[in-house]
């Protein structure tokens, strides 16, 4: 993760979700930094989609940073999917949060290599 960003983010960061499904499969489009200062809008979209059921794709192509709250708030939404009969999926990850993903142990959740 980056050295000069301040913990729990910084005043104005932004996180933009768009929902997007195709049948069987709903998708969110994310954008911006996903913070501590913007963790709960992802957390609320995951938890309405998750509860729609079906393979829930996010689409991490926006994303420009990722810390570790918002791994969490992933991992725990990929545990809420997997009891339900659901699977939580990231596609598009930049380098970045590809390897943060990765270095924090939750490579798993990357559905697109």
């Amino acid at each position: 993760m980056p050295a000069d960003r301040p913990p729990g983010g910084s005043p104005g960061t932004t996180l933009s979700i768009r929902h997007r499904s195709t049948p069987g499969e709903p998708n969110l489009q994310v954008s911006g930094e996903i913070d501590l200062a913007t963790v709960d809008v992802l957390t609320d979209a995951l938890a309405e989609t998750i509860a729609g059921g079906g393979t829930v794709v996010v689409d991490m192509s926006g994303v420009t940073f990722l810390d570790a709250s918002g791994i969490g708030r992933l991992v725990h939404a990929a545990q809420v999917a997997g009891t339900r009969d659901s699977s939580l999926r990231l596609v598009g990850c930049s380098g970045t949060v590809r390897r943060t993903l990765r270095w924090a142990g939750t490579g798993h959740l990357l559905g697109d290599g």
